[in-house]
């Protein structure tokens, strides 16, 4: 197995692992993971018991990525890219109407 470090994963994480997380005092596990922490804009609203309401307003952009913070700093064109690439892992097409739709 090699260690390649431009390989990068991307950590998903739901509320349940981060607040156990904070409630025990082991965020550091998160925190040292290789590869990008993401917590989706649902989860960070979901977050709202201390200690981990805390642990999250702190982390948020520091070495938490949210589409919440990244939504402010990217263009709609971007965003517009992103998703019509995102639409193409899940094989979706245009419709005629120009809305994305899921086909199985």
């Amino acid at each position: 197995m090699t260690d390649d470090r431009n390989d990068r994963r991307t950590l998903l994480v739901d509320a349940s692992v981060f607040i156990t997380l904070a409630d025990i005092g082991s965020l550091d596990l998160l925190r040292g993971t290789s590869g990008e922490v993401r917590m989706p804009e649902a989860v960070v609203e979901e977050v709202s018991s201390e200690p981990a309401e805390r642990e999250l307003e702190s982390a948020l952009g520091v070495w938490i990525a949210s589409p919440t913070l990244e939504r402010d700093r990217t263009s709609s064109e971007e965003w517009t890219d992103r998703l019509e690439t995102a639409a193409t892992h899940l094989t979706a097409v245009k419709s005629p109407s120009g809305a994305l739709e899921i086909r199985p």
